[in-house]
């Protein structure tokens, strides 16, 4: 992801544009771990990801560490009932691996506290408010948050809540708002 990112940015001569990542789910986890790659990437031309980052926004991604296999199994029933296709790998590895996965978390937790002394990051979580009919919440709001960041939740459950039904939609609204808030501080930082 951090080389993809990297090359499209060279090839749209956008390098020095800012970057706010909005991810959902696990997409939250992918990019954590591209920032701890970028940030400790040998090649200064991969570090401009992690440099450039000024927001996420972060959608139902599962942040507490010690929640990771049983997320695992309730995204692999989730998707099931609703007769999804289900990437056992991806499952097996949450399951398996969640070392892994505690340890780009407790980075993250490293890096953001390093990010607040010297170019701060904008963090906002949204949790998902309804359950999946027959099943349940697929993340927990506590497994949402993260301590000292805004969070807000979207009226939907965890396979509805990027899909917003337009502007007046109150998810849309919540993080269109964030994602502009962001773009100001952004761009008074560069005055």
């Amino acid at each position: 992801m951090v080389g993809h990112l990297v090359g499209r940015r060279e090839d749209t001569n956008t390098e020095d544009r800012k970057i706010v990542f909005v991810a959902h789910s696990l997409g939250g986890l992918v990019v954590e771990r591209a920032l701890q790659l970028s940030e400790n990437s040998a090649e200064k031309h991969l570090r401009q990801i992690e440099n450039s980052t000024v927001g996420i926004a972060f959608l139902g991604t599962p942040h507490a560490g010690s929640g990771f296999a049983p997320f695992a199994k309730s995204v692999g029933k989730a998707l099931s009932f609703l007769g999804k296709r289900v990437n056992t790998d991806i499952l097996e590895a949450l399951k398996r691996d969640s070392q892994i996965l505690l340890d780009v978390e407790d980075w993250f937790g490293h890096w953001r506290r390093r990010r607040a002394e010297t170019n701060p990051v904008q963090i906002t979580c949204f949790f998902e408010e309804l359950e999946l009919p027959a099943f349940g919440k697929v993340v927990e709001e506590t497994q949402a948050r993260i301590a000292g960041y805004s969070s807000y939740g979207i009226h939907a459950n965890h396979m509805n809540m990027t899909k917003f039904s337009g502007t007046e939609d109150p998810g849309y609204r919540a993080v269109s708002r964030e994602l502009r808030r962001w773009v100001r501080a952004a761009s008074e930082q560069q005055v």
